[in-house]
């Protein structure tokens, strides 16, 4: 939550439109959605406090790795699972590389999900 939605809140409570019970639980309800970060902020009688407000925490919507990268690594040594260790998947990366990508029925299908765009990560994203 930043600065001015905390303003603006204590504004509302203090022209009465919300009460110091809403206050409070929107309050909580703001905070309970982000990470903390110490801040002053002044009161209406001209005293500075030091509140605890939250920031909201940068999402990461999508995995990180490239599906170029992984496509390649799959092509070229996809026998060997390294687009599985790539992307996150350890075991079923060792499991590649123990069974030569599953005999290659497994490095094919990789390479046919990472050409549709289906192929997941290990914590199972899309791949950007």
């Amino acid at each position: 939550m930043n600065l001015e939605k905390l303003e603006k809140l204590n504004e509302l409570k203090q022209k009465g439109i919300l009460s110091e019970e809403e206050f409070a639980a929107e309050k909580a309800k703001a905070l309970a959605e982000s990470a903390p970060v110490s801040q002053k902020v002044s009161t209406d009688a001209g005293t500075t406090t030091i509140v605890h407000i939250h920031q909201d925490a940068p999402k990461n919507d999508g995995a990180s790795q490239s599906r170029i990268i992984a496509f390649l690594l799959c092509l070229f040594f996809g026998w060997l699972g390294f687009h599985r260790f790539y992307t996150g998947s350890i075991i079923l990366g060792l499991l590649y590389l123990l069974t030569c990508g599953f005999l290659g029925i497994g490095v094919i299908l990789d390479l046919l999900w990472l050409l549709c765009g289906t192929y997941r990560n290990g914590r199972g994203q899309y791949l950007e």
